[in-house]
């Protein structure tokens, strides 16, 4: 290939004439407004984290939803910032109430996993479980130590791991059965 792939382009200046502080003004309060959404979504999950903490309910279903909504919160800030060429006042803000957030999340993981690990399997009732030909396999019936870490992306993974090897299970009864 010779560094030429064809097609067309259209080159474009523009020059504010009038209004430009306005202007300015009014994009970056559109993005205060976008980081102002983070900032109350990381308030709020780490007001629910520490409502959780403080209940003793260390359960691997909150500690998921939580992660979720800080994935969730994280592609809502990335993808502002990437809008957010003039520089709005909150992002740094919101930059700071996803850090702390994710330390808030990253400690209620340890938590997870620590009552995990400490209290044996609990059964779940019927109506939670999944059935299988007679069979009733539970997911927590599989257990994987230690494999939450503090690295958020390695959580992700490891849940995705505990949920395959859960899988995994379910498929090997399903096929020994009649």
């Amino acid at each position: 290939m010779n560094g030429e792939a064809g097609g067309s382009a259209q080159v474009l200046r523009a020059a504010v004439i009038e209004g430009g502080a306005g202007l300015a003004g009014a994009f970056n309060a559109a993005r205060d407004q976008e980081y102002g959404e983070v900032i109350s979504g990381c308030d709020g999950a780490v007001g629910y984290i520490r409502h959780l903490t403080t209940a003793g309910c260390f359960r691997s279903a909150d500690l998921a939803g939580q992660d979720a909504e800080l994935a969730r919160l994280s592609a809502r800030y990335e993808a502002t910032r990437a809008l957010d060429v003039p520089g709005a006042a909150r992002a740094e803000q919101a930059r700071s109430a996803l850090a702390a957030c994710r330390a808030v999340l990253d400690d209620f993981a340890r938590s997870v996993d620590q009552a995990a690990t400490a209290s044996p399997a609990e059964p779940r009732s019927r109506r939670s479980a999944s059935r299988l030909s007679g069979w009733v396999v539970f997911a927590r019936d599989v257990r994987i130590g230690g494999i939450v870490t503090d690295d958020t992306l390695d959580r992700r993974n490891n849940y995705l791991l505990y949920m395959l090897t859960a899988l995994v299970a379910a498929m090997a009864v399903a096929s020994a059965l009649p």
